[in-house]
């Protein structure tokens, strides 16, 4: 009510981060009709079915940064310039080679190594390798945090044993599911496509973003830090042996 009496009828620019439950929509903005002709309301949401039950005229998916801007974003949080400096030329490659585009990594990477010697970015990157920076998997956990528990099941199941097989929808739904006549699988994949947790490639084949996949795997190790043997999926060769001995 507030809104409409105070902005009703006025050509307006409203921007909304982080939108991730499509009744707050409603409650803000009732109708299109409720603004002004020339109106522009920008909605950014980490669930695309929120921006489609809402009826967005436009819907722009971000996707990954090619290795040029990469490089560059980077070197605005490492260097604080968008160019590196030509001593660390390899070593930024390789961080941006890890980050494989997704921003938020890049960031997060940035600001840890800015000011650091060469010996410290080896060992950042020697890190990384067994045990990710938690700082961008917590902001990309929120995204896995909204699932509910079959969901989450069949995100981790996917991310722990079949991402890299180059399986079809119809393959992962068979490997999925509970029982003959579960068909769960479909929407729960459905709803990790929308929280860009994984991609449907044209010919149907599931993928995932390494760093994704890498967060879930963190996830995994998280159950039980110490004994390998208490966590839902075991992953590393190393854990799997001991585990079995």
């Amino acid at each position: 009510e507030y809104i409409v009496r105070r902005i009703a009828g006025m050509k307006v620019l409203i921007v909304l981060d982080d939108v991730n439950h499509s009744d707050l929509l409603e409650e803000l903005f009732g109708d299109h009709h409720w603004f002004g002709a020339g109106s522009t309301i920008i909605i950014t949401s980490r669930d695309k079915q929120v921006l489609i039950a809402n009826k967005v005229d436009d819907i722009y998916e971000v996707g990954a940064l090619n290795s040029s801007q990469a490089l560059e974003l980077f070197s605005l949080y490492a260097f604080k310039k968008n160019h590196f400096d030509m001593e660390y030329d390899e070593l930024s490659k390789r961080v941006v080679n890890y980050a494989n585009g997704i921003p938020l990594v890049l960031k997060v990477l940035g600001r840890l190594l800015c000011g650091k010697d060469k010996e410290v970015w080896e060992s950042q990157l020697d890190t990384l390798k067994s045990m990710p920076n938690k700082h961008g998997y917590n902001a990309m956990e929120l995204s896995y945090d909204d699932l509910d528990r079959k969901e989450k099941n069949i995100f981790l199941d996917l991310s722990c044993f079949f991402i890299g097989l180059n399986l079809k929808v119809d393959h992962i739904k068979l490997l999925l599911k509970d029982s003959e006549s579960d068909n769960s699988v479909v929407a729960g994949l459905e709803r990790l496509k929308d929280k860009a947790l994984i991609t449907i490639s044209e010919n149907n084949v599931v993928s995932m973003h390494n760093v994704i996949q890498e967060m879930a795997w963190e996830i995994v190790r998280g159950e039980s830090i110490e004994h390998a043997e208490s966590r839902s999926r075991l992953i590393d060769p190393v854990d799997i042996c001991d585990v079995l001995e």
